[in-house]
């Protein structure tokens, strides 16, 4: 009312007079100063209360254009002295809550994004360092092998046929672990089940480990609640994921590591659990937390060659196809632990 009567006044004795209206027309003046008083009005309360409209939709625009923080005057919409939002942002409060959340959000997931395109960078210049290094043997020992410069003996040509083979099969792997990434893109992985005893399959798994020469070194304990549990899997592949976990153990720690296996049964909820843990240097929460990350290379040791860097993105998939589980926990200097959960189910 206050404002109505101020902006009479000054239309009555401000405005109109600069017209030179004659004394027939002060008739119009009433329905003049009301329509022009309602105008005004109208338009001051709206610029008031729309203000926060329009500073909304400035925000969405910055979000749409990639910046994803508050504007630059957002301190602004709140008293100082109490800390809260400012008459007519208030009324749009539980907005402007969300509007925060998501620009939040929306910047975490910018971060995590730059940081996956870091990781894939730095992944696909390991994998051609991984593929060129048993290339650069394989060339260098057969050329050695044909060179008539020099006689070899026997034994030298047997130790460089080793060699050669035994690059060979490591270029191998590391073309399957890509082959069989990729069909884990598209969910293409195709499961032939059998029904077997886990507790025999895991226990044939342990042994070819420990006739593996990087093994000779490391201790292996296998411990079992129970001697038959019949479930169905595919053979191959569980080998696969369980074989990636027990050499994780034993090629990223330092020779003398204890690493125990058990297998256990959970009656009541009809699952298999078995646990791989050794006592070695462990993982910080960076290398934990990225650990089945397909681009994630974060190697505790200095053995370059061995692996793509997807043997655990790889492990993680192999374990979700047969419909299970797997979870990891890890301390710098104390060790890791690996639980890998499976349905007791039969075909």
């Amino acid at each position: 009312m206050i404002s109505t009567a101020v902006i009479l006044v000054i239309m009555l004795e401000g405005i109109f007079p600069l017209f030179h209206l004659k004394q027939d027309d002060d008739i119009l003046l009433a329905p003049m100063t009301m329509i022009i008083s309602i105008l005004l009005i109208a338009f001051a309360y709206g610029w008031y209360f729309g203000k926060p409209f329009f500073f909304l939709m400035k925000w969405i625009g910055e979000l749409a254009n990639g910046t994803y923080q508050e504007p630059a005057n957002f301190h602004k919409l709140y008293h100082e002295k109490n800390g809260k939002l400012k008459y007519p942002y208030r009324l749009y409060q539980e907005v402007f809550l969300h509007m925060h959340a998501l620009t939040k959000e929306l910047k975490q997931a910018e971060k995590e994004r730059k940081q996956l395109e870091e990781m894939k960078q730095n992944w696909a210049a390991g994998i051609s360092h991984d593929l060129k290094t048993p290339l650069t043997y394989i060339t260098g020992y057969s050329a050695m092998l044909l060179s008539t410069d020099h006689k070899w003996k026997p034994e030298e040509q047997i130790e460089f046929i080793q060699q050669i083979h035994q690059k060979s099969y490591h270029l191998q792997e590391l073309i399957s672990d890509l082959n069989l990434s990729f069909q884990m893109d598209y969910r293409k992985i195709p499961l032939n089940k059998v029904n077997h005893n886990i507790v025999e399959f895991v226990r044939r798994i342990i042994v070819d480990v420990i006739n593996d020469p990087r093994a000779k070194d490391y201790h292996l304990d296998f411990c079992i609640s129970v001697e038959k549990v019949d479930l169905a899997f595919d053979e191959k592949l569980l080998k696969r994921a369980l074989v990636n976990l027990l050499m994780n153990s034993i090629i990223h720690n330092p020779k003398g590591t204890k690493i125990t296996i058990s297998v256990d049964v959970d009656s009541d909820e009809k699952k298999v659990i078995i646990i791989i843990s050794d006592n070695g240097i462990g993982m910080d929460e960076q290398t934990v937390k990225h650990l089945f990350h397909k681009y994630y290379r974060g190697s505790s040791t200095t053995q370059s060659d061995e692996g793509s860097g997807l043997g655990m993105a790889i492990t993680k998939q192999l374990i979700l196809a047969h419909d299970g589980q797997i979870e990891v926990h890890s301390q710098p200097q104390v060790g890791t632990f690996f639980q890998i959960i499976l349905p007791i189910s039969l075909i």
